[in-house]
């Protein structure tokens, strides 16, 4: 091949020392071509590589580069990399990366040339192999086609892949196990009142947790010694503390007074007063040995390298146990990745002050740059947008100079970091430290906002009617309720969180709300009037704003968001996927679509399975993922604004894979223009797809959580415009007359208000039997769903209820606590008997007048027309269904009460034809995988045909007369629709109803419908 003025050999040296320059971590390795880097025994006779990426506790990467000819093969040397040994260790290449030079690249003049264009953003085609532990074929990925990117992207991801696989777990549970050991130890030698001080001291409730916590704080402060070490000379390092094995604690305490007259008090005050009650209680020669073991952990994460990724949040989940009671669960690593390269993406300009810090221009030096997770957890999305941002400043010239004035800054006021949890906090300060060894800083603007309390305080939440609230790390109080220890509020320094300041705001914030025996801020330790305030204190603050507590304290965060963030910063937020259709979520979508362009929403399709296709840890629920950018005003006409979905076919394998799906995703979003779908593509293998969408006006997201859009873009033609266009149509075949449920009848109360099955709590007016006789009785429910037995349109009441009558009993009761409270209000005294017994009176005669009113109620709100509440897609047939006789309603069916039978038939036939499920399936929430639930409110909206209108209700009329045995025609389950005869005849009788001309687009409509993993639940369509 003839050659061109730049040999290979010089390329590469080019490209090792770009990658260098591009990549922000000193301590990883990018060397070219040196002879014997390799075991001869395996590496032939040259034993090199192209370029070697490689760093103490990571496996070594190797790089192989070709010139992009014909024929060049550069994945061939790539793989024959795979499983070979460095010379100087023994450690394997487990991944390696093939790379087409670009085009012109061999043209180039010399060296500096080459260097200068790879610096400057000259393309590069890569892709990556591993080897396979379940065949001797290696992984390729992308499966097909190249990644694109610069000698910055390439370094990023050479340095995601030499994380060995299971390290970072690897390297956390073996932490885990240390702390552990150190948690039996203290408990083993310490007194009762010693562990309540160290409770207090590490802001934890509960005693076993708290001990946890100390081998942690202490592993935490000798990791930020070493650090301080390097920046402050008379700062000893931690090794300056051992005398022959373990660390002196007197020398300890030492180095860590030294440090808190520095400042870093957040992290050193819990360490110190720690140590000090240990050795008080305990002895030296045991707090010796716990130290050692914390430091001697320390010089283990220290010696992998895994500041880069997150340690903190995997040793978080191995030791601490109430996270799920405040619904707080931690983002993976992959995904925080991902939400940082859509949130932080490379269509967004590095900020003014970051830019100016991080180059060195004078301008605008006087600028604070801001990075803020008000519920930041161990700090993995805090890490992921700052590596983020570190990158943008490289790609804009950034020296290491100006990285670490950069990093300087965001320590000690850009970074706004805030958690209900000590150790949290303390992992967060500990991993943004990691990020670059040896930066001078000091106070920083991370640490722990109280929850409950005398107060009643409610953390992050806080900030919506301040800008600054006091740090407690370290000083919560413990589970006796006493007060944080004397001082600590004088001592507690600020967390300063400016309106519209912050340039980024990623977030996974808690997700709890008060349901199903959960409350809101159910937070161990918390007594019930503490909770109570703080409930109270919340329901003040988000008052006169879209949030809405019954949405859960996730929507409160999404506010919040919008308050803090500047325009034209950018927004990346993890949440349920019940915010995408659930009404007390309207007014945050509405918010979102008012306040914020480029609203992109992302999902997995298959997220309500659970699983790794969750996005948190340790939740089994469905969620999304939201990026927007704020605007300068809010939007006051809707008419223009997108929505862009996407749709993600599979979990994260890793946090390269996440990066380079994120890359993909941000580029067909500012790629677009005016297109309205397309797919997602890494490499050229599709992993996705998207859609646009108009903004809903806080109605649904319908499109979020769906694998394919075909079946939501025809539910939104038809519920938006009225309008029935079939899939493989580009115009509409005709129009139908849409209103809601709530328009066209009355929907039945709550099963709260009927009643309770027996033995469950005592609620409503029935006591609830099933029914198992031929017995006739006045008051019969169609209270559940029963997959077996109701298999048609026409089903039978499951249950019988028993009036439970006036409950004067606890009438009486409530009437004397009133009277007390009352009475303490003024004198103070206690009631007399004859006022007890007058009020209990009038109180038992209330409450007889209550329960006949609300048992006359009941009765009269009996139908015969129903609608599923939260439809199984794979087991149950029928969205709507009608029995022989009025009856109540219950947990499973909502009553639907209307007098004519031609509209309770007509919407029958609507709601279980495929049309009709797809829209409902299309607006409902899909929290649970096969299922599509709505509460009465989301009933009460969901869309459907108007059969006021003259056409709808005659075709009604009509069908009724003469397709009467649809009723009792036995169907399958609804995910079998595709291949069922009897839902077909009820699509051709839909058809007729609606005026559409051919049901055969009802039945592409079902086979598309079919295929979605929410509606399927793992067993997919078989297509004859």
């Amino acid at each position: 091949m003839p050659e061109g003025r730049l040999h290979e050999h010089d390329f590469n040296a080019a490209l090792a020392e770009a990658m260098k320059r591009m990549h922000a971590d000193k301590r990883i390795d990018f060397s070219h071509e040196r002879v014997g880097v390799l075991k001869p025994v395996s590496g032939g006779s040259s034993g090199r590589v192209d370029v070697l990426v490689s760093a103490a506790g990571l496996l070594p990467v190797a790089v192989e580069v070709e010139y992009n000819r014909a024929g060049s093969q550069p994945d061939k040397d790539a793989v024959a990399r795979l499983g070979l040994e460095l010379k100087r260790d023994g450690r394997v290449i487990e991944a390696a990366m093939s790379v087409l030079a670009p085009p012109l690249a061999e043209q180039w003049k010399d060296h500096e040339e080459a260097v200068s264009r790879l610096v400057g953003g000259a393309q590069l085609h890569y892709a990556v192999f591993s080897r396979s532990e379940s065949s001797a074929e290696p992984i390729r990925w992308p499966r097909t086609g190249w990644l694109t990117g610069t000698a910055q992207s390439l370094s990023e991801l050479a340095v995601m892949v030499s994380v060995p696989p299971g390290q970072v777990e690897k390297v956390a549970s073996d932490a885990a196990d240390k702390m552990r050991g150190i948690s039996e130890d203290l408990d083993a030698s310490l007194s009762d009142d010693a562990k309540l001080r160290l409770a207090i001291a590490m802001g934890r409730p509960s005693g076993s947790d708290s001990l946890n916590v100390v081998g942690v704080v202490w592993l935490n402060a000798f990791l930020f010694q070493d650090r301080i070490a390097q920046s402050h000379t008379e700062v000893p390092k931690r090794a300056e503390a051992i005398l022959d094995y373990n660390p002196l604690p007197e020398l300890v305490q030492q180095a860590w007074e030294t440090i808190r007259g520095i400042d870093y008090r957040s992290v050193f005050d819990p360490a110190t007063e720690a140590l000090q009650i240990v050795e008080r209680n305990a002895g030296t020669a045991v707090t010796a040995d716990l130290l050692g073991r914390a430091a001697r952990m320390a010089n283990r994460v220290e010696a992998s390298v895994l500041g880069l990724f997150d340690i903190g949040g995997e040793l978080f989940q191995r030791l601490i146990s109430d996270r799920s009671e405040a619904a707080s669960y931690y983002t993976r690593p992959e995904v925080a990745e991902f939400l940082a390269h859509i949130t932080v993406n490379e269509g967004v300009q590095l900020p003014r002050p970051a830019r100016a810090l991080a180059l060195g221009e004078s301008d605008h030096l006087g600028e604070t740059f801001r990075i803020a997770d008000f519920a930041c957890g161990t700090g993995t999305l805090l890490r992921a947008a700052y590596r983020r941002v570190r990158a943008l400043a490289r790609a804009a010239g950034a020296q290491p100079e100006g990285l670490a004035a950069l990093h300087t800054h965001l320590m000690q006021q850009g970074f706004c970091g805030v958690d209900i949890s000590p150790i949290a906090a303390h992992l967060t300060a500990s991993g943004l430290s990691n990020i670059e060894p040896g930066a001078d800083y000091r106070h920083t603007n991370i640490g722990v906002a109280q929850v409950c309390g005398p107060a009643g305080k409610t953390g992050s939440v806080e900030y919506l009617a301040t800008e600054e609230l006091a740090d407690l790390f370290g000083y919560e109080a413990s589970t006796t309720g006493s007060a944080p220890r004397p001082g600590a509020e004088a001592d507690a320094q600020g967390l300063y969180a400016p309106d519209e300041r912050f340039d980024i705001v990623m977030m996974n914030p808690p997700y709890s709300r008060s349901r199903g025996g959960q409350a809101l801020f159910d937070i161990a330790g918390a007594t019930d009037s503490e909770r109570t305030r703080a409930q109270k204190r919340a329901a003040t603050l988000v008052r006169d704003t879209p949030a809405n507590l019954k949405a859960g304290l996730a929507s409160v965060f999404c506010e919040l968001v919008r308050c803090k963030l500047s325009p034209g910063g950018r927004a990346g937020i993890v949440l349920p996927i019940t915010a995408a259709a659930s009404p007390a979520w309207a007014g945050i979508r509405a918010m979102f679509e008012t306040h914020f362009d480029d609203l992109l929403l992302v999902a997995f399709p298959g997220a309500t399975r659970g699983g790794d296709r969750t996005l948190s840890a340790d939740t089994a629920m469905g969620e999304m993922i939201i990026a927007a950018t704020k605007r300068s005003e809010p939007r006051t006409d809707l008419s223009a604004a997108d929505i862009m979905t996407v749709a993600l076919d599979e979990p994260f394998s890793s946090i390269a894979v996440a990066a380079e799906t994120g890359r993909s995703v941000d580029a067909a979003l500012r790629g677009r223009e005016e297109q309205r779908e397309g797919n997602v593509t890494v490499g050229s293998a599709v992993t996705g797809r998207w859609t646009v969408l108009p903004a809903a006006d806080g109605g649904p997201w319908a499109a979020v959580g769906a694998a394919s859009f075909g079946a939501v873009t025809v539910a939104e033609r038809l519920t938006r415009r009225g309008e029935f266009m079939p899939l493989d149509a580009h115009e509409p075949v005709c129009s139908v007359a849409m209103t809601t449920i709530g328009e066209l009848f009355e929907v039945g109360p709550t099963h709260h208000r009927i009643g309770h099955v027996a033995g469950n709590e005592p609620i409503g007016e029935f006591e609830l039997w099933p029914i198992s006789d031929d017995q006739v009785r006045a008051d019969v429910s169609l209270w559940a769903s029963d997959a077996d037995a109701q298999t048609m349109l026409t089903v039978d009441p499951t249950h019988y209820g028993l009036a439970v009558g006036p409950r004067l009993g606890a009438a009486r009761e409530r009437a004397l606590v009133q009277l007390q409270r009352e009475l303490s209000r003024s004198d103070g005294g206690n009631p007399s008997d004859a006022a007890v017994a007058e009020a209990q009176a009038e109180a038992e005669a209330n409450e007889r007048a209550r329960s006949h009113n609300a048992l006359a109620e009941m009765r009269r709100c009996r139908s015969i027309l129903f609608y599923q509440r939260g439809i199984f897609w794979p087991s149950q047939v029928a969205l709507a269904a009608i029995t022989d006789k009025p009856v109540m309603g219950g947990r499973a069916w909502c009553a639907l009460l209307h007098d004519d039978p031609v509209v309770r038939f007509g919407f029958a036939i609507w709601a279980n034809s495929t049309l009709g499920m797809v829209v409902h399936w299309s607006r409902a929430q899909r929290q649970q995988h096969g299922r599509s639930s709505a509460q009465l409110e989301g009933i009460r909206q969901m869309p459907c045909p108007d059969f006021n209108e003259t056409s709808t209700y005659a075709a009604a009329r009509e069908l009724l007369e003469t397709r009467l045995e649809l009723l009792r025609t036995t169907l399958m389950p609804a995910r079998d629709a595709y291949r069922d005869p009897a839902r077909a005849a009820v699509d051709e009788a839909a058809a007729h109803l609606l005026g559409i001309p051919d049901s055969e687009p009802l039945r592409d409509l079902t086979r598309d419908w079919c295929r979605e993993p929410s509606v399927h639940d793992g067993t997919p369509p078989v297509f004859q």
